[in-house]
């Protein structure tokens, strides 16, 4: 009988194959990170060298269109961008944008400004034409006019238009913060009180150092400067150096030239204009109240070693208002003071003219409150104006110039002063 004998070959199972197949998986895994990281440094270079791939070098020359000459000094910026240059003493460039599509933004004082795309362009030469516009203008100075491109001495103007936009009733007001060198300090908020006082240029004098204010050609002129009306007025200048040495010695602190509107030829244009304005106390103190008071006197009665000057009663007397006459509580500040004052202004003009006459008839009217409650004080104000020019013939001209003006002061029968003496 033949025996035999089985063998059986050893046959993997799935268990024990999921190991070896586990332990491989985890090779890779353990691989896998220097990948990543490879491939993250690959990116940010590529990232990083896009820009520089992208970056375009531009030059050029800029000259003026007036007489073709060079200009140096041009401002060059990337619009959008703060990339910028500006032109040597030969008028040219070198900028490097960060795109070949940007646009260049050229600017330079007394030409008009210009914007040039660069259109993938290596070299970019430009013309800028000069501002007629702002080299025209006419500046008044102490003896007449001049055009801005020709002016030389130190002198800073403001046009009617900006003054109105600020809503004061008080002309002084409205030059502070508003023309360079001219400071105004303004020591009261009572109605038809609250005019600045205002210092061109500091303190000059241990003496009165007021600049003298001519309105219409006219030094000091009666009613002076703080009530003028805003919609009145055509420009302000203020006079600053030797420019001013017209007028003398009255001028040693400078000089505030206002100019008033005057008729065009033309159809009659009539304008109203009515403005609502309120003003609150921009600083009020902030006041203890009686407990928090009372206590601070008897802290500094134990400090002096004496004893001290409220009891507890009295302190709590106060502190639960018990007695509004006896134990007072009472915040003067928020009792006595409106949260607002209300302003209000008028104006009305009427302006034309022929070829030969030209007018402008103003009135205004304006009203203003205090700011203490159950107080009658108080300011209001008319006032016009009639300019009328004439051409008599051709060497001959007539100007008629009135003005007049309103004013109401209603005050409080008890003054600070009477009342500290009471």
């Amino acid at each position: 009988m033949a025996m035999h004998k089985a063998t059986t070959l050893p046959h993997p199972h799935p268990s024990r194959l999921a190991p070896r197949s586990s332990a491989i998986h985890r090779h890779d895994a353990r691989r896998k990170p220097c990948f990543l990281f490879l491939e993250a440094l690959l990116v940010l270079m590529i990232a990083g060298a896009t820009p520089a791939l992208a970056q375009h070098q531009v030059s050029g020359r800029v000259t003026s269109g007036d007489d073709g000459f060079p200009m140096p000094g041009v401002n060059i910026l990337v619009k959008g961008t703060t990339t910028g240059t500006a032109t040597n003493v030969d008028g040219e460039y070198t900028l490097t944008a960060p795109s070949p599509q940007d646009t260049l933004v050229f600017s330079f004082i007394g030409f008009q400004t210009r914007e040039v795309p660069i259109a993938g362009r290596s070299v970019v030469d430009v013309i800028l034409q000069s501002d007629q516009a702002l080299l025209d203008e006419v500046v008044v100075v102490g003896y007449g006019t001049q055009r801005r491109e020709t002016l030389t001495g130190s002198v800073s103007q403001i046009s009617g238009e900006e003054l109105a936009l600020i809503p004061t009733t008080n002309l002084s007001q409205n030059l502070q913060g508003t023309v360079p060198g001219l400071i105004g300090v303004t020591s009261s908020g009572r109605p038809g009180r609250d005019g600045s006082n205002l210092l061109i240029r500091g303190i000059s004098t241990l003496n009165n150092n007021a600049p003298l204010v001519v309105i219409d050609g006219i030094p000091d002129r009666m009613g002076g400067l703080e009530r003028l009306n805003p919609d009145d007025i055509q420009s302000v200048s203020v006079l600053k150096d030797a420019s001013a040495a017209i007028y003398g010695s009255r001028a040693a602190n400078g000089v505030i030239l206002v100019t008033t509107k005057k008729g065009r030829a033309g159809a009659t244009n009539v304008t109203f204009n009515v403005e609502r304005a309120w003003a609150e106390p921009s600083i009020v103190p902030e006041t203890a109240d009686a407990e928090t008071y009372m206590r601070m006197l008897n802290e500094i009665d134990v400090y002096r070693g004496n004893p001290p000057r409220y009891t507890e009663e009295q302190i709590q007397c106060h502190a639960n208002e018990e007695d509004p006459w006896e134990c007072p509580n009472t915040d003067w500040y928020e009792e006595g003071l409106k949260n607002f004052s209300r302003e209000v202004t008028a104006n009305m003009a009427i302006s034309g003219g022929g070829e030969n006459v030209r007018y402008r008839l103003s009135a205004d009217a304006v009203t203003e409150e205090g700011i203490l409650v159950n107080n009658a004080e108080g300011y209001d104000q008319l006032g016009f104006r009639t300019n009328i020019d004439g051409d008599i013939n051709r060497y001959l001209n007539l100007s008629v110039n009135l003005h007049g003006r309103y004013e109401n002061r209603d005050l409080p029968a008890w003054t600070r002063d009477r009342l500290n003496a009471a």
